[in-house]
C-alpha cells in the first residue's frame, strides 16, 4: 500500500521541524485536528494573557474557543 502525497508531503514536514520552527501545525488528515484544536485551546486559555494575547491572533482577528462564540461571531458578519 503506497502512501498519499499529502501524507509524504506531511511526514517530510514532520522530519525537518518545519512546523514547530514556523509555530505552526502540520496534519497528516482532517482526523487529527480535533486534537489539535482541543490542544491549542487548552493553550489559549491556560496563557497568561488569555487567547487575545499577541501570541494567538492579529488585532483585526477574531478567536473562538467553543460553538457558542462561533456562532454568535457567524451571525454577528452575517448581519453585518
Amino acid at each position: 500500500m503506497s502512501s498519499s502525497p499529502d501524507r509524504e508531503i506531511a511526514d517530510l514536514m514532520d522530519r525537518s521541524k518545519a512546523g514547530p520552527r514556523n509555530g505552526t501545525h502540520v496534519l497528516r488528515g482532517l482526523r487529527d485536528l480535533p486534537d489539535v484544536l482541543a490542544d491549542l485551546t487548552t493553550q489559549a486559555r491556560t496563557s497568561p494573557d488569555g487567547p487575545s494575547s499577541d501570541g494567538w491572533m492579529r488585532d483585526d482577528e477574531e478567536f473562538c474557543m467553543d460553538l457558542a462564540d462561533l456562532t454568535a461571531l457567524a451571525a454577528a458578519q452575517h448581519s453585518g
